[in-house]
């Protein structure tokens, strides 16, 4: 398997990548004939799966950060308890 796959993507990738999809949608429901409507539809289901994977990675980074946060308040609190008791 190659290298590790950068899954970050940024503000105006995401309006891009949500865009296209709006468009694959648009061709989809305008399709004229059986061959380019299907085409449409499995180009839109593999982006539709692109897309849960990208909002399964932001919640993932956005516990994270919200964890590390947690901790350091955790980290004050505990501080500034034991600071009391000693006082």
């Amino acid at each position: 398997m190659a290298g590790k796959v950068d899954n970050n993507i940024s503000s105006e990738e995401y309006k891009e990548f949500l865009a296209e999809r709006e468009r694959i949608t648009a061709a989809m429901n305008a399709a004229q004939s059986e061959f380019m409507f299907q085409t449409y539809k499995k180009l839109r289901s593999v982006l539709n799966r692109r897309y849960e994977a990208a909002i399964r990675l932001n919640i993932t980074l956005e516990n994270k950060q919200v964890s590390e946060v947690a901790k350091q308040k955790s980290a004050v609190f505990k501080a500034e308890k034991e600071k009391a008791k000693t006082a």
